[in-house]
């Protein structure tokens, strides 16, 4: 159950004023396991507010990186995937790399040089 910001800070005071656990849990509707979890969280965090989930792999590259390799193309546009891995000292794949300037850059291979696309991936 998520709880709105201002009944969490009004679980947090009344427990700290003495009132008991079961108490709590009437008032507001909830288990006391959820009472003791936002004691425990304050005391080690110092915060109330629920953990970010995060989900997912953490990307390897930044955006500041796909924004430097977006650059790199744009003025050398004769650059190979070795080349742009090696310059901006990338830490995925040359494949990946491939993958990224095609799908998500929409720039396209053609012979030597690099171009940008003028259509959607996948689209007639």
């Amino acid at each position: 159950m998520t709880l709105k910001p201002e009944t969490r800070k009004e679980i947090v005071a009344a427990y700290k004023r003495g009132v008991r656990v079961i108490e709590i849990c009437k008032v507001f509707d909830i288990k006391p396991r959820m009472v003791y979890a936002l004691i425990q969280q304050e005391r080690e965090t110092g915060a109330i507010m629920p953990k970010a989930r995060v989900r997912g792999r953490k990307p390897k590259i930044t955006r500041e990186q796909i924004e430097q390799l977006r650059q790199l193309i744009l003025l050398n546009p004769e650059i190979t995937l070795k080349e742009m891995k090696e310059t901006l000292n990338l830490p995925i794949s040359i494949s990946s790399i491939s993958l990224l300037v095609n799908n998500f850059l929409g720039f396209s291979f053609q012979e030597k040089t690099i171009r940008k696309r003028t259509r959607m991936p996948g689209g007639n």
